[in-house]
Parts: structure tokens; sequence; C-alpha cells
């Protein structure tokens, strides 16, 4: 089971979500994971990393994704 946050969820909550369901899976919305990112991010630079970033989250395989953040810069562009 997948449990998608837009917050990341308490400990106790995730403690009793394993409880019931021992092999869910808690993934934070990618709204809130790019939020994130970018505020570490210069001003002038968002546009630049949320395209970036935006070339890594749609992609179809992690080859391609990874290939996407190869050719963004890598971890020198994109926050981690």
């Amino acid at each position: 089971m997948f449990i998608c946050s837009a917050r990341m969820v308490c400990v106790a909550m995730m403690q009793a979500i394993e409880a019931v369901y021992p092999k869910s899976c808690l993934q934070r919305c990618i709204v809130y994971q790019i939020r994130s990112s970018i505020k570490y991010v210069s001003y002038k630079d968002i546009k630049q990393v949320v395209a970036d970033l935006k070339k890594v989250y749609t992609a179809v395989t992690l080859e391609e994704a990874e290939a996407n953040l190869e050719t963004s810069g890598g971890s020198s562009t994109l926050p981690v």
C-alpha cells in the first residue's frame, strides 16, 4: 500500500499504518518535494531548476530520469 501525503506524516501515525499494513510505503507529494527543493535556490535560478526537475520527475524510466539529471548539470544545478 502506498500512502501519499501532502505533509510528512508523524512518526506515530506511520507506525500505526505499518502495524496494519506492514508493506506500506510513504511518499511525499511531488509538489511539496519540489517546493522544499527550491526554497534553497536563488530567486533568479528558480525557473531553470524547476525546468530541470520537471525533466527528471516526468521521465518514464529510472534510466531516463538519471540521464535527464546528468544533462541538467547533476547535483551542481539541482538541490539535493
